[in-house]
């Protein structure tokens, strides 16, 4: 008989501790979809064929702003471009971290996208000036030299007529620049990889579905500690510090890159404290590699496509690029790269429709109310950039492929916020204008010489969405011009 009345409560503080979260929204007058414990809304994510489409399709049922339980995490989740500018920036002390599904042990506890408060601060503010005009000035000659030994392997490929694996190709650029704009490291990357180091850096996001559940099972932040955030974690921990490692035996005289900036930070001290610690230079590190290729790598794949299938934007892409090289003058490539006005339609309307950093996730570190809507202490917000972009209020047609989304006539019509394939306010993505830097100028030389086609293995643009949304496959032809 106790036997029985153990079970029984056994079962129910099991219950209990799988629905215990999901009161902080009990009360709150927001409609969303109802909650399994433990799991939350998460099994509609694979029926819908992933949580970016998982939150578009409840928006079109809920509205802008309703509630969602993301595993044992209740969510606000808000795409109304006000309260979104109320969030990000007007009220960011009361939104100022990101939540940490798992808690996760040294060193990727510090890295700058997990880090929180005070810590973030330092790290953030420390880290900033290598991303100034002045400094991204000076990683044009890298920009150059990997944008030739790009052009020069498509002019092969061009040559062969095979299809061409688009997110591979643009991966290996954007690996090679950032190797050596931020770790000073040269080598043959496009044309000689690292195999075992493309094959694990294409998987670093595919996060496995037993993962993704972790978070939900008791004590999950006790055995997070024992994980990392992507795939094959220690292994890129291994090569960021191996390459710490070889500037401090080299020495930094003269060097001015991203890893040097650091390693003289940690040698300067703000009321007794490094700006920077060893455990906090390992996770910017790995945090600058993997992300410094993957997201750009993978807007320059999504480019390529879009291109393909609509050439009469590449047409009159190409003939904007041309016309500016004519009349360039002794004007710096940087300065051309800023003055190309169809370039950034052309890019703006590809990060709309496939935004890497498809959702942005926040905290609320202080109870209240904004618009009306009520913010609990404690609850996460999610706000779902892939759903923004594609809201019919504020984008016509939202579905099309069209650059003129991005005309003075069409932006002024739209609300700000609208548009935020970065994030914005305190915590925008601090390599934003290095990243479109780079795109631009790959994509000038690119053009100059090549155009995109669709080859017989091109299927209709497809994505993904775990910690970012990136595209299933990408196959293409390049031909001359």
């Amino acid at each position: 008989m106790y036997w029985l009345l153990a079970i029984a409560v056994l079962l129910v503080l099991l219950y209990w501790n799988g629905v215990k979260n999901y009161s902080i929204l009990k009360n709150e007058p927001l409609k969303g979809p109802e909650p399994w414990p433990y799991i939350g809304n998460l099994l509609e994510v694979g029926k819908y064929g992933g949580l970016h489409k998982m939150q578009l399709h409840f928006s079109k049922i809920y509205g802008r702003v309703y509630k969602l339980f993301i595993g044992r995490a209740p969510t606000i989740v808000v795409s109304d471009p006000e309260i979104i500018k109320q969030i990000l920036l007007k009220e960011f002390n009361k939104f100022p971290d990101r939540p940490a599904f798992i808690k996760f042990g040294r060193p990727f506890n510090s890295g700058l996208f997990i880090a929180s408060g005070e810590t973030w601060k330092r790290i953030r503010s420390t880290l900033t000036p290598s991303f100034t005009s002045g400094k991204l000035k000076k990683i044009v000659p890298i920009f150059n030299t990997a944008s030739d030994n790009l052009s020069a392997k498509i002019e092969k490929l061009a040559d062969s007529g095979e299809s061409v694996d688009c997110i591979r190709l643009f991966s290996l650029f954007a690996l090679e620049v950032i190797m050596s704009a931020a770790f000073g490291y040269h080598a043959d990357v496009q044309t000689a990889p690292d195999e075992e180091f493309v094959a694990k850096a294409r998987n670093v996001f595919a996060i496995p579905a037993w993962r993704r559940f972790f978070s939900m099972i008791p004590f999950a932040d006790f055995f997070g500690r024992f994980m990392t955030p992507m795939n094959f974690g220690h292994y890129f921990l291994q090569m960021a510090e191996g390459m710490v490692n070889n500037r401090i035996a080299e020495g930094g005289r003269g060097r001015n890159d991203f890893i040097q900036l650091m390693l003289d930070a940690q040698a300067q001290t703000i009321e007794g404290v490094p700006k920077l610690t060893p455990d906090q230079i390992a996770a910017q590190s790995v945090t600058f590699l993997i992300a410094g290729f993957e997201t750009t790598g993978t807007t320059m794949s999504n480019t390529a496509y879009f291109l393909a299938t609509h050439p009469d934007i590449q047409e009159k892409l190409v003939q904007e690029l041309d016309e500016a090289r004519e009349n360039r003058g002794d004007m710096s490539l940087y300065d051309l790269a800023q003055n190309t006005e169809y370039l950034d339609k052309v890019l703006n309307e590809v990060l709309r429709l496939c935004p890497p950093g498809f959702s942005l996730a926040r905290r609320c570190a202080e109870e209240c109310t904004i618009e009306g809507v009520h913010f609990p202490k404690n609850v996460d917000v999610n706000i779902p950039v892939y759903v923004l972009h594609r809201d019919p209020d504020l984008w016509e047609n939202p579905e099309e492929f069209d650059p003129e989304h991005f005309s003075p006539e069409a932006k002024e019509k739209r609300h700000p916020y609208s548009f935020m394939p970065f994030g914005v306010g305190p915590r925008q993505c601090i390599g934003m204008r290095f990243a479109l830097l780079e795109i631009k100028m790959c994509l000038m030389a690119v053009l100059e010489k090549f155009v995109f086609e669709r080859a017989p293995e091109t299927q209709k643009w497809d994505g993904e969405a775990v910690l970012l949304l990136r595209p299933k496959d990408i196959v293409l032809r390049i031909r001359k011009r």
